[in-house]
């Protein structure tokens, strides 16, 4: 039987900090810019949700000696459970020893499991936003109306897009997300050159923030993440769709959100490691990777979603 060396059960505080900084495909990752992430103490409880009632007319002259008006706040709520995920990296003893000074095989290791970890958690979040059976306030664009054609007018659809939203939440879209492929088609398209280069385009492609300016965005976000699917093929993980949705910069619990991703901080910070653990029957080393998350669809109406926006 497998014998475990319990002093060494703790959250290894160097390589946590470290899974914290690691990068791997860390810098094509945008599911936490969609779904920001929201702190938790409890691993379940409730969340208000917003309401509208800051947005209401209502009389505020109040004459001397007069009562003054009353107001009433939204209630609203909703839950939310943290799952756990985790995975664990084992090392041989062998390896351990015979490693070069500058070779860190526990952080070789982990690497691994926590590139899967956080790769899921952008699938999900991937999933969730592109799915128009969650986000109903959608489009599905024909072929003329594409972004890959010169028959379509991005600007307009994307306006109009902003409009439908800011007429339910009373607040105007300041993000898109789009696939790679969609970005590809997008920066050449010469209706947004135009806006960004003048009438005598330069022979250069815009820049993310340049075609977000141009659509009149704060920020474009493109999900440029892959997955390993087959043999010599990786795959896309954000598909040909276009999600415009508000996504207030001050993240809580109550703030304009379509999606918000609650993470339980009671076993430690996100991507918490413990270890090393000594494993008698492999003679190996195991270090841990845990996270607890939960991701919601806090705002129908905070998002509006083209399908198919290239073919």
């Amino acid at each position: 039987m497998a014998s475990t060396q319990h002093a060494n059960l703790h959250i290894d505080a160097a390589l946590t900090n470290w899974a914290q900084e690691y990068t791997g495909q860390d810098d094509n990752l945008i599911g936490l810019q969609l779904a920001p992430a929201i702190p938790v103490g409890k691993r379940s409880d409730k969340y208000w949700v917003h309401g509208a009632e800051k947005y209401e007319l209502v009389e505020t002259a109040r004459a001397p000696g007069a009562q003054y008006g009353e107001v009433k706040w939204a209630k609203s709520s909703d839950s939310y459970f943290c799952e756990g995920h985790g995975l664990k990296a084992i090392v041989p003893d062998e390896d351990m020893k015979n490693a070069d000074v500058e070779v860190d095989p526990a952080k070789d290791a982990l690497s691994v499991p926590l590139s899967m970890m956080k790769l899921a958690e952008e699938k999900a979040i991937a999933d969730l936003a592109f799915s128009t059976a969650e986000f109903t306030q959608t489009s599905a664009l024909a072929a003329a109306d594409r972004w890959d054609v010169d028959t379509s007018d991005i600007i307009d659809q994307v306006d109009d897009a902003k409009a439908t939203v800011r007429g339910k939440v009373g607040r105007e879209p300041n993000v898109m997300a789009v696939g790679y492929d969609v970005f590809r088609e997008l920066r050449k398209r010469a209706e947004i050159r135009k806006v960004i280069f003048g009438l005598n385009a330069a022979e250069q492609m815009p820049t993310e923030a340049q075609v977000a300016e141009a659509l009149g965005l704060e920020k474009l976000l493109v999900g440029r993440a892959v997955y390993y699917s087959a043999a010599n093929t990786f795959t896309n993980i954000w598909g040909k769709f276009a999600f415009i949705g508000c996504v207030e910069s001050n993240a809580t619990s109550r703030s304009i959100a379509p999606m918000k991703s609650f993470g339980w901080t009671g076993e430690g910070p996100r991507y918490a490691t413990r270890g090393p653990v000594w494993d008698d029957d492999t003679k190996s080393w195991k270090w841990y990777v845990d996270d607890y998350r939960d991701l919601k669809k806090a705002s129908l109406y905070a998002a509006y979603l083209y399908s198919t926006v290239v073919s």
